[in-house]
């Protein structure tokens, strides 16, 4: 939980909370490891997660009506 608590301390928007309210929320986090080319959520989906990259890159793309991809 205090490792969660720091990781959030970490990020920006989250930095200016103090640290109680970094622990509350920090209730709320659990680690996950996404494999490469994992798809965490489409166009659509509600939005019901809110990602925290930690380590590596996130890509986005999009399906335009043409049948083309946007990234």
């Amino acid at each position: 939980m205090e490792e969660n608590e720091n990781l959030l301390g970490r990020i920006a928007i989250l930095a200016e909370c103090d640290r109680q309210e970094r622990k509350i929320f920090g209730r709320f986090v659990s680690p996950y490891a996404a494999g490469k080319k994992e798809i965490l959520f489409n166009e659509g989906d509600p939005g019901t997660a809110l990602f925290i990259v930690v380590k590596g890159i996130v890509g986005s793309r999009i399906l335009l009506p043409d049948g083309s991809w946007r990234e």
